[in-house]
């Protein structure tokens, strides 16, 4: 099957699966033997709610290869974002967030969070911004993401501000 099909059947619709799915064929696909490639199709030929209940539950898959790619994307930096992104949908957790403004696609956009993820981890929630969806967002940002804000207040754009993180960071600990 073309890579190019194939990446197009890793768009399910859901950002969550969207994430995982596309990060990992992005960053594992080429690099896989043929048993893990097939095992991916296999995965992606599944209904998205299974699909969601391995990558998001949790739930292990019956076929051990889908169950050793599932392992494969569920180990990505990606699902880190994917749980903090549900977990802001229904309730959060209480921590203060930092608000990123993206678009899918964005490779500094990815970049960022990839960097950003392991630094506020425990500490920080990170609310995923798609400018696409607010005309809004899209005349603010359009050019300028991907763009970091706390509190309302401006962080950094195009690359992270490491300092300015630890200091946030630094602050939250802080009574």
């Amino acid at each position: 099957m073309c890579d190019n099909k194939l990446k197009w059947q890793c768009r399910r619709g859901m950002r969550e699966l969207d994430v995982l799915l596309i990060g990992w064929f992005n960053s594992h696909y080429e690099a896989v033997d043929d048993a893990e490639r097939s095992a991916f199709r296999r995965l992606l030929s599944l209904p998205d709610p299974e699909l969601a209940s391995y990558l998001l539950a949790g739930e292990i898959a019956i076929d051990p290869g889908i169950a050793r790619v599932v392992d494969s994307i569920r180990a990505s930096p990606a699902i880190s974002l994917c749980r903090l992104s549900r977990a802001k949908r229904v309730g959060g957790t209480g921590m203060r967030s930092l608000v990123i403004y993206s678009r899918e696609g964005c490779h500094l956009c990815e970049q960022l969070i990839e960097e950003l993820l392991p630094m506020i981890r425990g500490s920080l929630e990170l609310d995923v911004r798609d400018i696409d969806r607010r005309v809004d967002w899209q005349a603010a940002y359009n050019t300028r993401i991907p763009v970091l804000e706390f509190e309302g207040e401006f962080v950094c754009q195009y690359t992270l501000d490491r300092p300015a993180i630890q200091a946030i960071v630094a602050g939250c600990a802080e009574p």
